[in-house]
């Protein structure tokens, strides 16, 4: 009987890149192991994430969709939740941490297991639950030390439109083995360490809706070839993708009875590892046309310690400029005020100081008009249209 091995990766729709960076590199402590394009959409950024031995099984990653993308809604037809392992003994740790980063957050029992369940800041729903998984995270960063540190993906809770037929495929296709069943949820297992549960809810929900704080798709590991698996899914009547070559790994796709979008993939050749926190960008071969248009429109992502979640407005790399100026401005007007109270200013850094008023107040309006022009707004054919300046008759 074929068998999947276990989670390979869960990928999902995220909001601004550089939010989605700061929540799951700075707070969670991941490691950045790809930086590449959407490799159906050019100019949207793909970022994975893994533990420091960049593990399969480890590996979570983001499409992050612009501002106004829309958003999705979570329900029926997707993967709901993310569960991460973390250390025995380092429940603790974590709640003190989403406590200084503001985080709500609940406790929650399942499968006689007490999990903490909070939403990045886009409503991807994540649990942690301590595991006797044996794999030290070698990867700290920002406060999080390997006493405490993610060591990969413990599993994943779905939702499905029909949860017996989405049952009968985990079990009698991919050859994942039912362990445990109570009321409201079915557990199944794989056979690798990490990305071994996959918990199905058997609660009736509203059907999903693909987009911005969703997601996608699950992966899950085999080890015979994509080819042999192709034939055998087909046989069983089911639709599924021509072989895709991912360049880290080959899959194939397809969506279960139940709506949940599946993906099959290869175990190599995996990520190359790099001492780097911030990887080059990838641009996936049949991109490389566009490789001078990326480069001038996608902004810059930085890998930093913070020690709280922000919000950017910027969107392309013209506004990102516009914003870093605005902050080095302001930074610089911080300091001459610091000074001025501290030990006052002479005539020339008071001139100074003025003009970088004059040019900061500049710098806001330019932000506002901006944002402004950037918005869209959703007509009655469910499109977004660019708002439009109002034209104003010399009468008025």
């Amino acid at each position: 009987m074929m068998k999947v091995k276990g989670i390979h990766h869960i990928s999902a729709i995220s909001g601004h890149a550089q939010e989605n960076v700061d929540f799951y590199s700075s707070f969670l402590s991941l490691k950045m192991a790809v930086k590449t394009l959407n490799f159906d959409q050019y100019n949207i950024y793909h970022l994975y994430y893994t533990n420091g031995n960049y593990d399969l099984g480890s590996g979570l990653t983001y499409f992050p969709w612009k501002s106004h993308y829309k958003q999705g809604e979570v329900g029926a037809g997707q993967v709901t939740t993310v569960i991460v392992s973390i250390p025995k003994g380092s429940m603790n740790f974590w709640m003190n941490r989403l406590n200084k980063f503001m985080i709500p957050y609940d406790l929650l029992k399942r499968f006689g297991e007490t999990r903490i369940h909070f939403r990045d800041q886009h409503g991807l729903a994540i649990e942690l639950v301590e595991s006797d998984l044996k794999v030290e995270n070698i990867y700290t960063f920002n406060g999080v030390e390997k006493e405490s540190a993610i060591t990969g993906i413990y599993g994943a809770l779905l939702s499905s439109n029909d949860f017996e037929k989405t049952s009968e495929f985990l079990e009698d296709v991919l050859g994942l083995e039912k362990l445990v069943e109570d009321s409201v949820y079915i557990r199944y297992q794989g056979s690798n360490e990490i990305g071994k549960y996959i918990e199905l809810s058997k609660l009736t929900l509203p059907q999903g809706i693909s987009g911005k704080g969703t997601y996608h798709h699950i992966a899950f590991e085999v080890s015979e070839p994509l080819e042999v698996w192709h034939q055998y899914l087909t046989s069983k009547g089911i639709e599924v993708t021509e072989i895709k070559d991912r360049h880290f790994f080959k899959s194939i796709y397809m969506r279960e009875p139940g709506g949940i979008m599946i993906e099959l993939a290869a175990t190599g050749p995996g990520f190359e590892k790099s001492d780097t926190n911030n990887p080059e960008l990838y641009i996936p071969e049949q991109f490389k046309q566009y490789e001078a248009q990326v480069k001038s429109e996608l902004f810059p992502l930085f890998i930093r310690e913070v020690d709280r979640l922000q919000n950017y407005t910027y969107q392309n790399l013209e506004e990102f400029n516009t914003f870093d100026s605005h902050q080095k401005l302001l930074s610089e007007i911080n300091r001459l005020a610091r000074k001025s109270k501290s030990e006052g200013l002479t005539e020339e850094e008071t001139i100074y100081r003025n003009e970088l008023r004059r040019k900061y107040v500049e710098s806001i309006t330019g932000m506002i008009v901006q944002n402004l022009e950037n918005v869209k707004v959703e007509d009655e054919n469910k499109e977004f249209q660019q708002l439009k300046r109002k034209k104003v008759s010399q009468k008025e």
